[in-house]
């Protein structure tokens, strides 16, 4: 009986403390401003692809979404990917957090900055963000990934725009 005891009392603090040490690895909180900025990005979701498009009404470029999402949050960001190039704050990707942009060179991989998103998910090389995109049946605002191939070869940078 004793022995039984002792190993599930041995279980129990091992669960535990594989449970904290789960806990604390998980990261802080989203602070609520960055929540509401992917919140208000969703109800996008399916809006088409229009080129220099900047309304919900006749669609979306990538910086178009972006400096909409942005503006209804009254954060004030260039109009283009070239000028938001040289915006905010360069973050690493393993420090990338939610609502940061992340930056794309265009069709031409070897390219200057042509698309960007709101990472909506930091995980590194799995990084997930929502975006304009304008190719074919997945155009429109949906949610891309950086494990797929078409993004991590133009992968440029993750910027934090809010103070």
């Amino acid at each position: 009986m004793k022995r039984l005891s002792l190993g599930v009392l041995t279980a129990g603090l091992l669960l535990t403390s594989c449970h904290a040490g789960r806990k604390a690895t998980s990261g802080a909180a989203i602070p609520a401003e960055r929540k509401k900025i992917i919140q208000t990005a969703v109800k996008f979701m399916g809006t088409p692809y229009r080129y220099g498009g900047t309304t919900p009404e006749k669609g979306f470029d990538c910086s178009g979404f972006v400096q909409y999402v942005f503006a209804l949050h009254d954060v004030k960001l260039p109009r283009t990917t070239s000028a938001l190039y040289g915006w905010g704050k360069e973050v690493s990707l393993e420090r990338a957090r939610v609502a940061d942009l992340i930056l794309f060179t265009g069709s031409n991989a070897s390219g200057p900055v042509g698309h960007v998103g709101i990472i909506t998910k930091p995980a590194g090389k799995d990084t997930e963000f929502i975006h304009a995109g304008s190719s074919g049946k997945m155009g429109g605002v949906v949610i891309g990934s950086l494990s797929n191939s078409y993004f991590s070869k133009r992968f440029l940078k993750v910027i934090d725009v809010l103070k």
